[in-house]
């Protein structure tokens, strides 16, 4: 094992683009394939009323961000319509990332901080329970943290703060692993051991 990661106990890992691979253009192509041919307009407007972020802390319901989605666009896009297009994003897991996870936890301590949303969380989870185990992803670490449950996101300090706490853990002790160099700024900042992510590179393939 990388030394870097074998000298931490505890080992907190993002999701997307660290255990679960994404594609940010893929919902673009998506949104045009079902009448949007301005979606540059539709994310600027999205960003503007903090749409994204609202759902992902769980501030607002899956209906009330589906009907903002249709409100925006202009489109009367289906529920199934948005989910399907938005959840494009989400690409496949690799079986060797769950092999690699087993193998950690017989001697390391795993934990999951994600920036996820509802929608999104029930595909991927869905997807593990399919294919690779039947309660789903968080059977994989010793406990798994989502933002819209949590009601927090990254990079705030609150987030972080509230995982050490509920886990029980020092920052000093943990090594955090994300792709999003603000990510890990904020948790260096707090005292954590950090590796930041190369999205390019496969992570079972570092550890």
């Amino acid at each position: 094992m990388n030394n870097t990661f074998s000298e931490f106990k505890n080992l907190i890992f993002d999701l997307g683009n660290v255990l679960l691979p994404i594609d940010f253009s893929a919902p673009v192509k998506a949104f045009q394939e079902i009448g949007l041919t301005d979606f540059n307009r539709l994310y600027g407007e999205i960003q503007q009323t903090n749409l994204f972020n609202l759902l992902e802390t769980g501030k607002i319901s899956e209906a009330e961000f589906r009907s903002e989605m249709r409100r925006i666009s202009g489109l009367n896009w289906t529920d199934m319509q948005i989910d399907d297009a938005w959840s494009t994003i989400i690409l496949d897991f690799r079986p060797a990332t769950f092999a690699m996870l087993e193998r950690l936890a017989v001697s390391h301590d795993l934990y999951l901080l994600s920036n996820t949303n509802s929608i999104h969380f029930t595909r991927y989870d869905q997807q593990i329970i399919d294919k690779f185990h039947p309660k789903g992803l968080s059977a994989y670490f010793k406990k798994a943290y989502y933002s819209h449950k949590l009601g927090l996101r990254k990079p705030d300090a609150e987030i972080f703060e509230a995982v050490l706490q509920d886990a029980g853990l020092k920052a000093e002790d943990c090594l955090f692993i994300d792709d999003n160099e603000t990510n890990i700024t904020s948790a260096k900042a707090l005292g954590f051991n950090v590796h930041h992510h190369d999205p390019k590179e496969k992570i079972e393939n570092l550890i």
